[in-house]
């Protein structure tokens, strides 16, 4: 998906408890029901998901996971479990694209809402739902509504249903909060073909740490290890896409703001989905492909000469606006009656800081060239004449009409190992790779150790690498390799 921009340097050197038996067998006969379009269990106790209600401690083999960066759900918190009910299957991996799930795959997501802002003890349980991957592939999507002591959760009806609840606000005023249970219809309308049905269960999400009983581990290495994962066993969790959450100030701006579109947006607003739009939140997408900046509005629920994102035009960027405003037009577009004022607040940054301009190759050579539309301003042109063409010079942050700005990887021995060194660039991702063997039947790898891959700094600064495995090789070549955020 990236376009990438590869310097090589050529170094000669001398002298929860997943278990063995993963797969659910509690779910059996809610799976089946589902399959022969029976009648749903109406006790969420009697769907075999949970061994302990008040605990909500599930049964063997449902096993939980985390996000990188949570869905917007007007202020619940969540928690969530999946479970393969058909032995011998497994989810297929794709780094950008979305998983395959195989018949008998089920998600379960838990909502609870503090009727106290910011006081867990004041949460409430509203929700539990699944998706269920039926035989053919299709998806059923079922929810069960908690009562009112919070003993039990009863199936919903399809049509969804609304409740006014009560909230105290950090500033002690008390007013309601009106709680939407989507209907089946609107669950298949974000969890979509196109967007393979799921949400969050997928590579830009789960590539985190996540600690199980056994210790942190990665959660993909965890599910490929331990047989539920297919297609990533040669893969190391540094080299693939993890998105950033939105509070975490070590990374760049821009790369938070894509975090969040990809998040929240990517299922509706992508190739084939029901987004109306021009502009695509596609995971892997760069800033140019996804046409957010300076993008073309279909559609305008505020300004006419609105963009997607306006550089410095917060009245006329719609993103912003749509987050902003309630009612007609507000996004996320379904199950949401409240402001996502985090959101809010960094697309704001994002819009007022010069970081949008920074991110667009067309931003860039506008800002650069008096007439981007000159021979000189192309991407394959080279005006200043360092050897360095101007979309390298874009992605390397340097002016294209003065000479300089090379990436340099530095080396020196230490112990008799070789520490190597470079400057991360803000914003952009920076891998190192090796290889043994010049010949093009050796392949370019991550290099695999801690500091081997500088992902979307919010500030430059000295990476320092150790090459312990350098002594085993008669000579090893290296090359940094560079992403666009």
């Amino acid at each position: 998906m990236f376009k990438r921009f590869i310097i090589t340097l050529v170094l000669f050197h001398y002298s929860v408890s997943i278990t063995n038996a993963q797969y659910n067998d509690t779910l059996d006969a809610f799976v089946s029901i589902i399959n022969n379009n029976g009648t749903l269990p109406n006790k969420l106790s009697d769907v075999g998901v949970f061994s302990d209600l008040t605990t909500l401690t599930p049964e063997a083999k449902i096993f939980p996971y985390v996000l990188n960066q949570r869905f917007w759900s007007d202020f619940a918190k969540k928690k969530r479990w999946f479970a393969l009910t058909v032995t011998g299957t497994k989810f297929t991996f794709n780094e950008y694209d979305p998983w395959g799930f195989p018949a008998g795959a089920v998600l379960i997501k838990h909502f609870e809402l503090e009727t106290t802002r910011n006081d867990p003890a004041t949460a409430r349980r509203l929700e539990t739902r699944f998706i269920v991957f039926k035989t053919g592939g299709a998806i059923k999507a079922v929810t069960y509504r908690w009562n009112e002591d919070e003993s039990e959760a009863f199936l919903l009806s399809a049509s969804g249903l609304d409740e006014a609840i009560q909230i105290t606000e950090v500033n002690q005023t008390v007013r309601t909060q009106t709680w939407h249970y989507p209907s089946e219809f609107q669950c298949n309308y974000c969890h979509n073909d196109a967007a393979g049905n799921i949400l969050g269960f997928n590579t830009w999400q789960l590539n985190r740490q996540f600690e199980y009983t056994s210790g942190s581990e990665n959660q993909i290495k965890k599910l490929t290890d331990d047989g539920l994962l297919t297609g990533a066993e040669n893969i190391s969790p540094e080299s693939l896409i993890s998105i950033a959450a939105l509070d975490d100030e070590s990374v760049s701006l821009s790369f938070r703001v894509k975090s969040l579109l990809w998040a929240n947006c990517s299922s509706c607003h992508r190739e084939g989905g029901p987004g109306g739009g021009f502009w695509k939140a596609q995971p892997g997408f760069s800033w140019d492909q996804m046409k957010v900046i300076n993008g073309t509005v279909n559609n305008t629920a505020f300004t006419a000469t609105s963009k997607v994102i306006n550089p410095n035009k917060l009245d006329e960027s719609e993103i912003y606006q749509r987050l902003l405003n309630l009612g007609f037009g507000h996004m996320p577009p379904v199950a949401t009656s409240e402001v996502n004022q985090e959101a809010v607040d960094i697309v704001k940054r994002f819009i007022e800081s010069v970081v949008a301009e920074d991110e667009s190759f067309e931003h860039y050579t506008e800002s650069h060239f008096s007439n981007p539309s000159a021979v000189e301003a192309e991407s394959d042109s080279d005006p200043d004449g360092d050897g360095l063409s101007n979309y390298k010079e874009f992605l390397l942050k340097s002016n294209p009409l003065l000479s300089g700005g090379e990436l340099e990887l530095q080396y020196f021995e230490v112990n008799q190992n070789l520490n190597l060194s470079f400057n991360s660039i803000p914003g952009r991702r920076i891998e190192l790779e090796f290889k043994n063997d010049f010949s093009e039947s050796d392949s370019w790898q991550l290099l695999g150790v801690p500091g081997s891959v500088s992902s979307y700094p919010a500030s430059s600064e000295s990476v320092e690498i150790l090459d312990i495995n350098i002594l085993n090789n008669d000579h090893r070549y290296y090359r940094l390799k560079i992403d666009t955020p």
